[in-house]
């Protein structure tokens, strides 16, 4: 049995950096990944990296994922499962610190009592709606209770846990209703900006005065649009601010597809303001060394933090996507945004 004092539950580079306001001498760290591109990135935001003590690459237990693409894990789904649990089973320690508490291996954690006392630092945006920004598909709501009934795995996908939460650390815990103990993150402002300007940011491309960084977001792969509206609007936005930036700086989702970069390649040849990023360090690195004169994007934790966190002006582009293409779930979003945050939720085109 190994002990520690803190172990950390973490599953982005933004989870990496918030936990090194908590770092002892005693630590673990568990990454729950899901491409070798998002390990790396993730690993790139640590400073102490033999901390690490597992990595675990949730794709492999994703159902859809085995379900169309490696069916024949099926059968060993169970198995895979229970020499995962008895890893954790193998450690011990005073406080974990958990930023997803509905990831897959939260779930697997949770109940197995490792720990004495449970804390939950900030997740993303995620945090302050009242659903989960993962769009439950009418298929996935009949198979996914099918499938864990065959391979017997309910209990592991749908556990009957009990929150073990005694603390939470979110930038705006007054935006949270709960009963829980809640420390603003903001508390931990300085040191946050300390430890991102250590960071190195491995981007080659020279980043101009007066410019603009627009942050990425999976819509197209998520299926908030399609691809050809995704594209409409990210041109749009370029007419929008050839006359207000001298730049515009495109940081993509680590999760962008291949066909999406390919087009963004396109317009990075056909339209000079428009410069593709294609460093694998977050954007919050980015916000700190360089001061741009604006951030755009969605709903990115960035963009909701920007002004508090980096002093830099940030705008949302989803009320003109709406404009563009109609969807229900992407409306939800943006009008729980627009009510919890209406000083840092605001439509780019208020940029005059």
């Amino acid at each position: 049995m190994k002990y520690y004092k803190n172990i950390f539950l973490i599953g982005s580079p933004w989870h990496a950096i918030i936990i090194r306001n908590f770092y002892s001498k005693n630590d673990g760290i568990i990454i729950e990944y899901t491409s070798k591109t998002s390990l790396d990135s993730i690993k790139n935001s640590l400073d102490n990296r033999h901390k690490i003590i597992l990595c675990v690459n949730s794709r492999d237990f994703f159902l859809s994922n085995i379900l169309f693409k490696k069916p024949a894990q099926l059968f060993s789904l169970k198995k895979n499962i229970l020499e995962l649990i008895s890893k954790f089973k193998k450690i011990k320690a005073n406080n974990l610190f958990i930023s997803n508490e509905n990831s897959f291996l939260a779930d697997i954690v949770m109940p197995l009592d490792i720990s004495k006392n449970y804390f939950k630092t900030e997740d993303g945006i995620n945090d302050y709606l009242p659903f989960s920004l993962v769009q439950n598909k009418f298929l996935k709501k009949i198979l996914k209770p099918l499938i864990t009934k065959i391979t017997r795995t309910e209990n592991y996908y749908f556990p009957s846990k009990k929150t073990k939460i005694n603390k939470k650390y979110f930038f705006f815990p007054n935006k949270i209703n709960d009963n829980k103990i809640k420390i603003s993150l903001f508390n931990y402002k300085k040191k946050i900006i300390s430890n991102l300007k250590k960071l190195e940011n491995n981007e080659k491309t020279i980043i101009k005065k007066n410019s603009t960084l627009f942050i990425g977001q999976t819509l197209y792969e998520d299926n908030y649009c399609d691809f050809e509206s995704e594209i409409k609007i990210y041109k749009k936005v370029i007419q929008y601010f050839k006359d207000r930036s001298n730049y515009i700086y495109f940081k993509p989702h680590p999760r962008t597809s291949a066909r999406k970069i390919n087009e963004l390649n396109k317009i990075a040849k056909k339209y000079k303001i428009f410069k593709l990023l294609k460093s694998n360090y977050p954007v919050e690195v980015m916000l700190t060394k360089y001061k741009f004169l604006y951030v755009i994007g969605l709903w990115s934790a960035s963009i909701i933090l920007s002004r508090k966190l980096f002093n830099i002006k940030s705008y949302t582009i989803i009320p003109m996507l709406l404009e563009i293409k109609k969807n229900f779930f992407l409306l939800k979003i943006h009008r729980v945004l627009k009510k919890k945050f209406p000083l840092d939720y605001l439509d780019f085109r208020e940029i005059k």
